[in-house]
């Protein structure tokens, strides 16, 4: 679909996209998209950089396959549903031109959670002695 060479996930807000499991999860966990609004976000993901004409989207979403546009609005629909409050802010609309994906995006290896602060600074020893000290 968008020539996708690399499974590393994608974060952006407090959202991750896994594209090794075709899933998008959130702050209370996995988040439900049927496999077309999922193709429509890793998309608009991976041409961040621009806006996304909605002919565009279609080929690349349903190539050879008439579709209405109709299709892609309930795509972006559900997108923006499953991102809550803030999809409107993260899926923009660019009038008689198309959509934009305008949230900051990282890209990580996993979809694992973030450390705790504490985990982070917890000094690891080889043996009880050496705790006391950290080395």
């Amino acid at each position: 679909m968008s020539g996708r060479v690399s499974n590393e996930t994608l974060r952006f807000g407090a959202f991750a996209l896994d594209p090794g499991r075709a899933s998008l999860s959130g702050p209370s966990g996995d988040l439900p998209l049927r496999p077309k609004a999922y193709d429509v976000l890793l998309y608009l993901i991976d041409h961040r950089d621009r806006v996304v004409s909605k002919d565009e989207l279609m080929q690349a979403v349903w190539p050879n396959v008439f579709v209405t546009e109709n299709s892609l609005v309930q795509c972006v629909s559900d997108i923006r549903a499953a991102l809550g409050e803030e999809g409107p802010s993260i899926l923009k609309t660019v009038a008689r031109r198309g959509y934009r994906f305008a949230a900051p995006v990282t890209v990580g290896l996993t979809a694992t959670a973030p450390v705790p602060a504490a985990a982070k600074h917890r000094i690891l020893s080889c043996c009880p002695s050496c705790s006391a000290t950290g080395r």
